[in-house]
């Protein structure tokens, strides 16, 4: 809708609130690029040290584009770990579609416990995560979990 020169975007009502307008192809390459730099930063640094002006300045938008697509850190976190899950669901989908016997799926199980044991990169979502030990009935060794010093 036109009005006064300006185009004015029509917001629909839901019972769960306003619902956000339909993007534009700019404004999805827009939110995508957000998106994809805060994901890297988020990875390299950690939530934490993760701040809006380092996504706006690794995505190059301004103030104004990165708030029109999340209204805050936590939502932009938020779907940086939807994005994220969603390839890595769909990377296992593709893995496990390829399997045709009980020993392919142990060998799929072994791998995924083997990746998430050594160096596990979805460890960085756990940022000031505290070290501490846990035992284990009958195990006289500990397993330190990884904390903000590991």
């Amino acid at each position: 809708m036109h009005l006064g020169g300006r185009t004015l975007l029509a917001v629909a009502e839901t019972d769960d609130g306003p619902t956000r307008p339909r993007l534009t192809a700019r404004g999805a390459a827009t939110k995508a690029r957000i998106i994809a730099a805060a994901d890297q930063l988020m990875y390299e640094r950690g939530v934490a040290q993760t701040s809006l002006t380092d996504v706006r300045t690794a995505s190059g938008t301004s103030k104004s584009q990165l708030y029109q697509h999340f209204v805050d850190k936590e939502a932009l976190v938020r779907e940086v770990i939807s994005h994220r899950a969603a390839r890595l669901l769909e990377q296992q989908q593709q893995r496990l579609q390829r399997l045709d016997s009980l020993r392919g799926l142990e060998r799929w199980r072994d791998a995924l416990i083997e990746r998430n044991g050594t160096g596990v990169p979805s460890v960085r979502w756990l940022p000031n995560w505290p070290t501490r030990t846990r035992r284990r009935e009958g195990m006289s060794s500990a397993i330190s979990l990884p904390g903000k010093d590991s």
